[in-house]
């Protein structure tokens, strides 16, 4: 299977927002030196997350804007929580973003230590699943990180 691939008016469209609106958090979690960061440093960081992720799976998530599921996608999560979405055919990146639902700010959720941060995000996508915020989950890769979550909190 090929590596996912941004389409050029997207990956424009992505990267403009990131660099605008969520410039600060993507300059703190990238540990990019200089601003503005460039579309190619954000396209090589959303790609790193491809080969980096400790999480992949499948899912629908729900758009509260549209009132509806959004179609299948595949999502990578990396140690920072940085996500890419990818279409299900895993052909074209669709978007990449510093996911920090867990946490109100970037910083505090980068302050985490790596294995913290990573059992509050499977704490959050399980409740995501069970507030169907998500369905049809499917994990592709982290299969052993779960089991570390699961049993964590059935000692708690």
């Amino acid at each position: 299977m090929s590596r996912p691939q941004w389409h050029e008016d997207n990956l424009g469209q992505h990267y403009a927002k990131r660099s605008d609106v969520n410039r600060d958090c993507w300059l703190v979690q990238s540990s990019c030196s200089h601003n503005p960061f460039t579309r190619d440093e954000y396209r090589a960081r959303s790609e790193k997350v491809l080969d980096t992720a400790f999480l992949i799976y499948k899912a629908e998530q729900y758009d509260g804007k549209r009132q509806s599921y959004r179609e299948i996608c595949i999502y990578h999560y990396d140690d920072q929580l940085v996500l890419t979405i990818c279409d299900i055919m895993g052909r074209r990146i669709i978007t990449c973003y510093h996911h920090h639902r867990v946490a109100r700010f970037c910083h505090d959720i980068l302050a985490m230590p790596v294995g913290e941060r990573r059992m509050h995000f499977i704490d959050w996508l399980y409740n995501s699943e069970d507030g169907k915020i998500i369905r049809n989950l499917e994990i592709i890769k982290g299969e052993k990180v779960i089991r570390k979550y699961q049993k964590k909190t059935r000692k708690s």
